[in-house]
């Protein structure tokens, strides 16, 4: 399990700024860790540099020192998608072959 992270352009309804993390290994998203990012005790003035921080930390199993109570590094890592190298997601596999078959339909469409 390797994340990614990448600072959207637009901000969440709370006025934080959007940002989306994904496993490189089977492509899952995860929209529930900006939530652990902002708990931690990471300071958010550089917020490239407090998430490269983060991402490493959680691609290191180090995360539990960026939090005040070890328990919510357990959270963070209970939400996780504990995936291994060469797995592949098959909903992610099922979405993008649906995705593909809504295109090809609409563009049969249009001609």
């Amino acid at each position: 399990m390797q994340i990614t992270h990448k600072i959207e352009p637009y901000t969440t309804n709370s006025g934080k700024q959007a940002i989306t993390w994904e496993c490189t290994d089977c492509h899952h998203r995860f929209s529930e860790l900006g939530a652990y990012f902002y708990q931690s005790i990471l300071k958010k003035d550089n917020i490239e540099e407090s998430l490269t921080i983060f991402t490493n930390a959680i691609n290191d199993k180090t995360v539990a020192k960026l939090f005040k109570k070890p328990s919510t590094a357990n959270k963070l890592y209970m939400d996780m998608c504990h995936c291994t190298t060469g797995v592949v997601d098959i909903e992610y596999l099922r979405g993008v072959k649906r995705a593909k078959d809504i295109l090809a339909r609409g563009m049969s469409q249009y001609k």
